[in-house]
């Protein structure tokens, strides 16, 4: 089970958001060079799933919040379990 599901915040569970896939994507970004072929395929495939599943999730908020504050819009659970996923994958690859 991924460490997303044990990390709180001291106000109650920690919500994954906007905020938490953009720094993923971000390293993901950068350690692109370093990875091989194969990795860089099954991540790029995680992360694929998990950007639709976050297009998913913002489809079903108001227009005008989506506008204003898109990355502050929580993960559905699908979308949660996807950004796990991803992550504990990256995790393996570079401990």
């Amino acid at each position: 089970m991924s460490l997303l599901y044990v990390r709180k915040h001291s106000l109650g569970e920690y919500a994954v958001d906007g905020f938490d896939v953009n720094a993923v994507g971000w390293v993901l970004t950068l350690n692109a060079r370093v990875l091989s072929q194969e990795d860089r395929r099954v991540l790029y495939g995680l992360w694929t799933q998990l950007l639709r599943g976050q297009t998913e999730d913002k489809s079903k908020v108001d227009w005008l919040i989506r506008w204003m504050l898109p990355r502050s819009i929580r993960l559905s659970e699908k979308s949660t379990g996807a950004f796990a996923n991803l992550v504990d994958r990256m995790a393996e690859l570079r401990p």
